[in-house]
């Protein structure tokens, strides 16, 4: 599969190149192309972006405002339908926050407008940090806006651990803010808006529990079916911690008692790219039909030996009183970008409704 990053290269920022000349026909194209390509092999995806961002200043005629209204013209619309959109935008967002920050005014009329070809969620963020109040009080009218990637920015744009995105150093200080805009988006109509409120709230699990616990068990009331979606996306770190009140908010008694019998694995020693079996039996131990929200957890080595545990979601059950249920899992052990997988002796525990049941090893050879 070929890096993400080559989505920029010599074609896009041709056709980027191509679309200025549009409006600005003295662009140096040749020369932006050239500068803009420059040792892009050994560049990753956010030093491309930061580098045809910077060549756009270069090349650009100023002042500031005058560039914005040419990039402006080069993006997709009714009058231009072979505009620009997509991942080739965002050097444009960068553009925006990095030489932009004095003028508030044209800078959030161009993010509000490559927001709806691609997103303007890295570019916001720079302002949030300067100017909280001036960009809350623009985001307040845009949870209205009749485009839904407007309405997504508000809530992506000001999630707390963005990927990708700056940190916001005063972050904490703008949760109960942050909590505001997400509760006017909600019940948003779009799928790709509820989204974003779910991860934003995970994020904020992360930091204020206690504040996204408080919110999410009001609107887990709801009878929405999408709401109650977003309760449980919401709650996915705080569930596979094992927290009793986000448990409890979604039905799974952190109390409840259950028995976990016969775990096996089918191999115990194994190779990076190797598969193995994981079986167990897991029987309801009270006197009423039970919920169970199982999961198995894997402690990997570290360089330095330590166990560092990742939560994976097994199966969520109902079982009647004294009912055993028999779970299989093939577990894939695949050579993954996120994690270096380290030889030695890795540990699986079976989580059931938060608390441990069962435990084993397996080998990394």
């Amino acid at each position: 599969m070929e890096p993400f990053k080559n989505l920029y290269n010599k074609n896009s920022l041709g056709q980027l190149a191509k679309e200025i000349k549009k409006s600005y026909p003295k662009f140096d194209d040749k020369a932006f192309l050239k500068s803009s390509l420059k040792n892009f092999p050994k560049l990753e995806m956010k030093e491309r972006v930061v580098q045809i961002s910077s060549e756009l200043h270069n090349f650009l005629p100023g002042p500031y405002k005058k560039n914005i209204s040419l990039l402006i013209k080069t993006l997709k619309s009714q009058k231009n339908p072979e505009g620009l959109e997509g991942f080739i935008l965002w050097p444009y967002s960068h553009y925006i926050e990095t030489y932009g920050l004095e003028d508030f005014k044209t800078s959030m009329t161009a993010l509000y407008e490559v927001t709806q070809r691609f997103t303007s969620e890295f570019g916001i963020r720079a302002f949030i940090e300067k100017d909280p109040k001036a960009v809350y009080e623009l985001l307040e009218n845009w949870v209205n806006d009749s485009n839904e990637h407007v309405r997504r920015l508000v809530s992506e744009g000001t999630r707390p651990n963005l990927p990708w995105g700056k940190k916001i150093s005063h972050m904490e200080k703008l949760l109960k803010k942050n909590i505001s805009l997400l509760n006017a988006l909600k019940d948003d109509s779009s799928e790709y808006v509820r989204k974003s409120v779910a991860n934003h709230m995970n994020d904020i699990t992360w930091i204020d529990d206690q504040l996204a616990l408080k919110s999410l068990k009001k609107w887990n009331k709801s009878s929405s079916k999408e709401l109650q979606w977003i309760c449980k996306h919401a709650l996915r770190s705080l569930l596979k911690q094992g927290r009793p009140e986000a448990l409890e908010l979604l039905g799974f008694s952190h109390k409840s008692r259950a028995q976990v019998k016969d775990l096996k694995l089918s191999k115990k020693t194994i190779k990076e790219g190797d598969h193995f079996d994981l079986s167990f039996s897991l029987k309801n131990q009270e006197s009423k039909t039970t919920q169970y929200m199982v999961d198995y957890i894997i402690f990997y080595p570290k360089a330095n030996g330590q166990l560092s545990p990742k939560t994976f979601k097994l199966k969520n059950l109902k079982l009647d009183k004294n009912q055993t249920s028999d779970i299989v899992k093939k577990i894939h052990f695949k050579k993954v970008t996120t994690r270096k997988h380290y030889k030695g002796v890795h540990e699986l525990h079976i989580q059931v409704n938060g608390k441990v049941r069962a435990k084993t090893q397996f080998r990394l050879q």
